[in-house]
């Protein structure tokens, strides 16, 4: 009663006329509006955001056997997966994400070997994954994040050699990354982001030679970050922040495609290299121990956001900074920085927070950056002027 759409549920028609139901039509079957009532020839079930509410009846899944695609995503459904899940043999899309779904994932998921598609986001589930998921030989797409899982990310998942995306993020996860992963050569994304995983981040992750996006981020990863990371050349994304990383920052001059790199609240050292990474928009690199001259930005023309705040940096901000045109952002507090503002990043045109306080730079923020505050582009400027280390006529907060 609580359904959005019911149409034909509710009646005598058959079973294959109903809201969301698709059947494949048998030779020698009637099609008539009364008649066409064949359960085994019911191939999808599709009532996903249809306020549907209580338990999963164990029918769907005995009654059903060409079940090839199950989609009950974004309603209200309740309690556990029941253990007949495994009898849908055939099935290849199950979507059962953004529900209320609780108790463990049942280890009979393992017998769906046709499964291509696996969505169970955002649910309520305890316990931990079962091993029994690296029998799912043709999965393509994992996605199993903020479901209250715990436990560790099973071995078992390297078998997946056709896997493309694994999200098992925003859980309870623990223990190490397991190093069989590498083997997923096929996998573009992965995001194991905002669990407890621990250990360090394993060398073997440069044989993923397709990867476009690694979310490993607020976890407790310790060590360094592997040097291999530079084979992945087809990386766009990487994402390592609020981790225990310690150790210098690696060669990254093969991402030629790299967009985002967040690396910020880890405890990494040692110089800044000079990375040429000519697609790269965000670099997060604040909140760690780096220290040397401030780096020489020409190689990464695109920069939008460049955060370096809350580091041990010196040296002067070069002229060439001013050539970043499409930065918006050049947050470089809380180092040790020396010599005066560049004029230069009057030049910035797009540049909408510029923030130099706790530094030890001198001198005047020049007419050419205030000028940028007039057309209410530049919204934030921060430096020393209280302290009179420095001069600013156009800064919304002063140090």
């Amino acid at each position: 009663e609580t359904w959005d759409n019911t149409a034909s549920w509710l009646t005598r028609a058959g079973i294959c006329w109903f809201y969301g139901v698709t059947c494949h039509h048998r030779p020698g079957t009637p099609l008539t509006e009364t008649t066409y009532n064949d359960n085994n020839g019911v191939t999808s079930l599709r009532l996903m955001k249809n306020n549907l509410q209580g338990t999963l009846p164990k029918e769907i899944f005995t009654g059903l056997p060409d079940l090839r695609i199950l989609e009950l995503q974004e309603n209200n459904l309740v309690g556990s997966l029941p253990t007949e899940i495994g009898n849908i043999q055939k099935i290849e899309y199950l979507k059962l994400e953004n529900n209320f779904f609780s108790s463990t994932v049942p280890t009979e998921i393992g017998l769906l070997g046709r499964l291509e598609h696996l969505e169970m986001g955002n649910n309520d589930f305890s316990g931990s994954l079962p091993d029994e998921l690296g029998e799912l030989k043709q999965l393509i797409a994992m996605g199993i994040f903020n479901s209250n899982l715990v436990g560790t990310v099973p071995s078992s998942l390297g078998k997946l050699v056709n896997l493309r995306q694994l999200y098992l993020d925003s859980n309870g996860l623990s223990g190490s990354i397991p190093a069989t992963l590498a083997a997923l050569t096929n996998l573009a994304d992965v995001r194991l982001r905002r669990n407890a995983l621990s250990g360090a981040i394993p060398s073997e992750i440069g044989n993923l030679k397709s990867l476009n996006v690694l979310y490993f981020d607020a976890n407790e990863l310790t060590g360094t970050i592997p040097s291999t990371l530079n084979k992945l050349d087809n990386l766009r994304e990487l994402s390592l922040y609020k981790n225990k990383l310690t150790g210098r920052l690696p060669d990254l001059n093969s991402l030629s495609q790299l967009t985002h790199c967040y690396i910020d609240h880890n405890a990494l050292t040692g110089f800044f290299p000079s990375w040429t990474l000519p697609e790269l928009k965000h670099l997060f690199a604040y909140n760690n121990e780096l220290s040397g001259k401030f780096p020489v930005l020409d190689g990464m023309p695109n920069l939008v956001k460049l955060r370096l705040d809350g580091n041990a940096l010196t040296g002067t901000v070069g002229d060439e900074v001013g050539d970043l045109d499409a930065l918006k952002e050049l947050v470089m507090n809380s180092n040790k920085i020396g010599g005066t503002v560049p004029a230069s990043l009057g030049n910035l045109l797009n540049l909408e927070k510029l923030m130099i306080h706790q530094n030890e730079v001198t001198g005047s923020v020049p007419d050419e950056v205030c000028a940028l505050t007039k057309d209410r582009v530049l919204g934030e400027v921060v430096a020393d002027c209280d302290s009179g280390e420095i001069e600013c006529a156009c800064c919304t907060e002063c140090y």
